[in-house]
Formats: structure tokens, C-alpha cells, sequence
């Protein structure tokens, strides 16, 4: 996520030398220079608002626990592929990973397609801004998750407070598949995040989110969570998060772990 890498560019980019830049990924894209420590989308509820420099690749992955009241459920190992296909844009594969719920609800979780492009980066006053289009595909169990396909669009900002102090938040828009009927209702979510660098390596935030439903979807949620980053180095970081719901509608509390490479 943004607050975890940005308030880290000053003192971990100096840390390591920068990459080449005459070189070619497989696909044929030019490769950026490497002269900024990796930057996830994970381990928060909102987006990063930057891409994935061209010509590399950053795969994120982890795992998540969720409990409300006597029930339980694992998600792992949750994907994301992020391509950055040219200076502004990235392209994103994800997937949900497998599902385990305490009530004998458990198979594969969906695959997602989408793009990030960056419409504004942070200068003065203009905070750095992305555009997320993405499409949830049916290629998991029905059992746990919908069958049908769920397009959606995120709005991810980010802005620097000071040198080491980060603000972020996410607006998202998606069309969620009514279990009852199959019909598509909408459902809004929406982030505010804080985050803070505690050394040069490790950093972390302090998040609320929450996601409004219409009609036929369930109730609101409102949720807040925590977590730390530390970078092993500007190419790889290790995450861990905890969160709690704060209505009888969200999950009593969540928490997990992940690991983030860039090459």
C-alpha cells in the first residue's frame, strides 16, 4: 500500500543501487530503472495509487483468518500478479486462493483480470491518484464463492504529510451478484489510511474501511485494521496485519501475513 512504501522512497531507495535499464522483460517491454523500494497494494484494505514499474513484475501473496462469533474461515495462499506494462499501467492477475470455513464450507476461490493506471502523481498540492478497472471471474467452487461474473472499479489517492508520514484511502464501485436471485446489486467501499515509517525498513499504517451494501447484498460493515511492513530489500517485503469489526455485520476481528517480491 502507498503509506508503507512512500514514506520509506527517501532513505531505503539509497540503500541498494538501481537496476539497468537496457533490458527487456520476456513480453518485449522495456525495463525501468529500479531506483525505489518495492511497493504492494497489500497488506491493507486500500490500493497502492502507483504501478509497478515497466517492464517488471511484482507478485504479492498471503494468507488471511477471519472469525465472527463461532465461525471461522482461511484464505490461502491469496495471489496477485502485477505487470507494469508500460510507465502508467499495469496489468493484474489475482486469485482468492483456497477457502476453509468452520461450517464445512471450503473449495478454490476466484481468479481476477484488471488494470491500474496512474492519472495523477503526487506534486505539491495533487496527490497520486490510480484508476482500477477489474472484472471478479466465476473459476472457483460455487459453494464459497458466486458463480457469476462481478465487474469493478477502484479509485485508490495517496499524499505525503511529511517526510515520514503517509495519508491514503480508496473509493470503489462493484456489481455483486444477488446470491438469491443472480441479479447484479451494487456495493460501495471506501478507506482511509495513515501510515508511518518506524525505521528505514520496517513501516506501518492504521486503516478504516468500510463497504456499503444496496438491498439484497447484507448489511454494512465497518471495520478498522493495523499491520507492519519490513523490507528485506527494495525488491522484497514481508507484511503482517490484524483488524476488528466495529458493527455486529463485520467479522469480529481478521488478521494475516504475506510475503512481496519484485523482479
Amino acid at each position: 500500500m502507498f503509506c508503507l512504501a512512500a514514506v520509506l522512497i527517501g532513505a531505503a531507495a539509497a540503500a541498494e543501487p538501481a537496476a539497468g535499464n537496457s533490458e527487456y522483460n520476456f513480453l518485449g517491454v522495456r525495463k525501468a530503472p529500479l531506483n525505489k523500494p518495492i511497493t504492494t497494494d497489500r497488506p491493507s484494505f486500500g490500493d497502492a495509487p502507483v504501478t509497478v514499474p515497466s517492464g517488471h513484475f511484482l507478485l504479492e501473496s498471503g494468507y488471511r483468518y477471519g472469525r465472527d462469533g463461532d465461525d471461522s474461515v482461511h484464505n490461502g495462499p491469496v495471489l496477485l500478479l502485477r505487470s507494469g506494462l508500460a510507465r502508467n499501467l499495469e496489468l493484474r492477475l489475482g486469485w482468492d486462493g483456497y477457502v476453509y470455513g468452520s461450517n464445512n464450507r471450503e473449495g478454490f476461490g476466484n481468479t481476477r483480470v484488471g488494470l491500474k493506471v496512474q492519472a495523477l502523481r503526487e506534486q505539491g498540492p495533487v496527490p497520486s491518484l490510480v484508476v482500477i478497472p477489474e472484472l471478479v471471474l466465476p473459476t472457483g467452487d460455487a459453494n464459497v464463492v458466486t458463480d457469476e461474473v462481478e465487474p469493478m472499479v477502484r479509485i485508490a489517492w495517496g499524499h505525503s504529510l511529511t517526510p515520514s508520514t503517509a495519508i491514503s484511502g480508496n473509493f470503489n464501485v462493484a456489481a455483486r451478484a444477488d446470491a438469491d436471485s443472480s441479479k447484479h446489486r451494487l456495493a460501495y467501499a471506501a478507506s482511509l489510511a495513515t501510515g508511518f515509517a518506524l525505521s528505514t525498513r520496517v513501516s506501518g499504517y492504521v486503516e478504516y474501511f468500510g463497504i456499503f451494501r444496496e438491498s439484497g447484498l447484507g448489511r454494512d460493515t465497518h471495520s478498522i485494521d493495523s499491520g507492519l511492513a519490513y523490507l528485506v530489500s527494495n525488491r522484497l517485503q514481508l507484511d503482517a496485519f490484524v483488524g476488528a469489526g466495529l458493527n455486529d455485520a463485520a467479522q469480529d476481528m481478521f488478521a494475516g501475513a504475506g510475503i512481496s517480491h519484485l523482479w
